[in-house]
């Protein structure tokens, strides 16, 4: 498995134990003696989900906003897991299709609007994933942010077939365009 490739393989989930193991770990190397704090502050978000991975995929971290949108109470049932193990094959590929760069890369993604979310509406969310880093600068991590666009707002369904033609205009719309005759 390449380093930060958290869709090679078929790993086991962690449990609760190991997973908040590996949550105070990477929390610290990322955030310092104030990791759990941080994480405080970002659990008491009331219009912003928050999730943390590592490296390999697991959820170390979801806040109370992100548990909301799944319809759950606590942390149980995510912590130590991967998106794999929780959504079906389409929807987990789209949330490591948009991550995997930014753990390969560091480079974020920010306020990118993504439709069909993991709570089986069609809202758009305003979505950011920035890479997390140990003292060293070494990824170990990423944190991805996500705020419903607006409460009207919904994804039609034809929408899936121009998703590629969207973010090609996003990811060049700076270059020159060039008319041939």
């Amino acid at each position: 498995m390449k380093r930060n490739d958290f869709t090679a393989e078929k790993l086991p989930a962690l449990s609760r134990r190991a997973a908040l193991a590996l949550r105070k770990k990477l929390v610290r190397e990322a955030f310092g003696p104030s990791g759990e704090t941080v994480l405080s502050v970002l659990d008491a978000l009331t219009d912003t989900g928050v999730t943390i991975k590592d490296v390999r995929g697991y959820i170390v971290f979801k806040n109370r906003f992100a548990l909301a949108k799944m319809n759950l109470s606590d942390d149980s049932t995510v912590l130590g897991k991967r998106a794999q193990d929780l959504y079906p094959e389409k929807l987990w590929r789209n949330y490591v299709d948009r991550e995997f760069p930014t753990m390969r890369t560091g480079k974020p993604v920010e306020n990118k609007v993504f439709g069909f979310v993991a709570d089986g509406s069609k809202a758009h969310n305003l979505v950011s994933v920035y890479a997390l880093r140990n003292s060293r600068g070494r990824i170990t991590g990423n944190i991805n942010t996500f705020r419903r666009v607006a409460a009207s707002a919904s994804t039609p369904n034809w929408y899936h077939k121009i998703e590629g033609v969207i973010d090609h205009i996003a990811n060049h719309y700076r270059e020159p365009i060039t008319l041939a005759r």
